[in-house]
């Protein structure tokens, strides 16, 4: 094989320290301009042989975009600072990451309106960001454009934009890797996976959001800009494992639009959406809008709002909750008009309701373990006791004339439905609440069509 020659081009720079962002002035205009040729004409030397363009500790003011590509930049202690005037119209990209680009243990601090400190620009393979602190931004890292693959996010520090890392509508590719990351304050949401041209090809598969700490998205839990940790439109294939979400004001995952084979597991949930006054279903996790094909397994829930939540319509469907912790919930787990789902193996301790399922038909519910300090009531006559094995809550209509009536609870019962691994979607054969059997959800006046689940 032929050796590969990389030469790297480790170039020392003096920061200026007449150059500051703060209060800056237009004689600083033509001194910032200087510095980022300078870097770029360095830069583009690097990517003709693979190199590293190193800067020294200091800060560097850029006005004007930097293109990285084929090349490293690194500079520990150094910091690029991008500023976008309050006069500039358009966006400012401070750094746009082209192939084979790294960007590694450096600083940026994004200032002004319409600020982006880093772009991955369309076409895009083997990018790296690993061990880069970012601050300030409309965007923090965006990647709205095509063909983006083999994406690499490491150990960043993600502080106090709009969005941490946004993959928008006009996004395709595959393998996007987030791991190891610190998002803290941003305002909306901290990635953003947003995909309504999904039918187009326009979404990027394979993703992994894993070991990451979500902190404080959201500042403002009831406004219309404070969003998710981590929100998911048209997304396809994504794992979320290991992550701590902690005190996000809305919800810690959201899916929707058609989003698909997602398996949340592993992480840690803690006071997420409990200062959200303004809307439901704020809390842990949160699926909506033909969704399908989602597990959930293995998280802690604690003090969420609600741990597990899902609604909207018969294009849900095909969702496992399977051993988790639900702790001090007001709601553990509430799903409406979702149809087939798995409740297994969960443990739900002092929360207000542990199970509702509103008009969802074809659930298998069995082996949940429940406990509270006292006895706690739902609301609609189904009362939680700590000496129970698992929980049902039926939401029911109001009767109808041509229901049978309650106090007959001989007319509800049915054949035992069976779980077989051939079918795994049969419902079970009844709900034990309070010591007797609780009719299930009323799904229309046909005797066929009265749904029995088994704990």
């Amino acid at each position: 094989m032929t050796p590969v020659v990389r030469m790297q081009l480790r170039i020392m720079l003096c920061a200026v320290a007449s150059l500051m962002a703060v209060g800056w002035a237009a004689e600083n205009a033509e001194k910032a301009e200087a510095t980022r040729t300078e870097i770029q004409v360095m830069l583009d030397e690097a990517s003709q042989v693979g190199g590293t363009v190193t800067l020294a500790p200091g800060e560097y003011v850029i006005q004007r975009s930097l293109a990285l590509r084929n090349a490293t930049l690194t500079g520990p202690g150094a910091t690029i600072r991008a500023v976008n005037s309050e006069a500039a119209g358009a966006y400012l990209m401070g750094i746009r990451m082209g192939s084979g680009s790294v960007l590694r243990d450096i600083s940026l601090v994004g200032e002004g309106p319409r600020c982006v400190p880093v772009q991955i620009s369309g076409g895009s393979r083997k990018v790296q960001l690993r061990h880069v602190t970012i601050t300030g931004g409309t965007i923090l890292i965006d990647a709205n454009a095509p063909e983006v693959n083999d994406i690499l996010i490491e150990g960043c520090d993600l502080y106090k934009g709009g969005y941490g890392v946004l993959l928008d509508n006009q996004c395709s590719g595959a393998n996007v890797r987030i791991v190891g990351c610190h998002f803290k304050g941003n305002r909306s949401d901290s990635i953003e996976l947003n995909f309504p041209h999904k039918e187009k090809g326009l979404f990027v598969r394979n993703v992994v959001i894993a070991d990451s700490i979500f902190e404080g998205t959201g500042p403002d839990p009831n406004s219309g800009t404070s969003g998710f940790a981590v929100g998911m439109a048209g997304a396809h294939q994504v794992q979320i494992t290991g992550n701590t979400f902690y005190k996000i004001a809305v919800q810690g995952v959201h899916l929707e639009d058609d989003t698909e084979y997602v398996t949340v597991s592993g992480n840690n949930f803690e006071e997420c959406g409990m200062g959200c006054t303004t809307g439901n279903w704020s809390g842990g996790v949160h699926v909506l809008s033909g969704t399908k094909f989602v597990t959930v397994t293995g998280n802690n829930f604690t003090r969420c709002r609600y741990g597990v939540s899902g609604l909207q319509g018969n294009t849900l469907r095909d969702i496992t909750v399977v051993g988790n912790t639900f702790r001090d919930c007001p709601r553990g787990a509430w799903f409406m008009e979702y149809p087939r789902g798995v409740f297994q193996g969960n443990i739900l301790e002092n929360c207000g309701v542990g199970l509702e399922l509103w008009r969802s038909r074809r659930w298998i519910v069995t082996g949940n373990s429940i406990s509270a300090e006292h006895q706690q009531h739902s609301g609609r006559g189904c009362a939680l006791r700590p000496s129970q094995q698992g929980l049902v809550r039926p939401a029911f209509h109001p009767p109808r004339q041509s229901d049978p009536p309650r106090n007959k609870p001989a007319q509800w019962r049915a054949r035992p439905g069976r779980l077989s691994s051939r079918s795994p979607w049969q419902p079970g054969a009844r709900a034990q609440m309070a010591g007797g059997l609780i009719p299930p959800p009323r799904l229309s006046n046909s005797p066929s069509r009265r749904e029995y689940y088994s704990i």
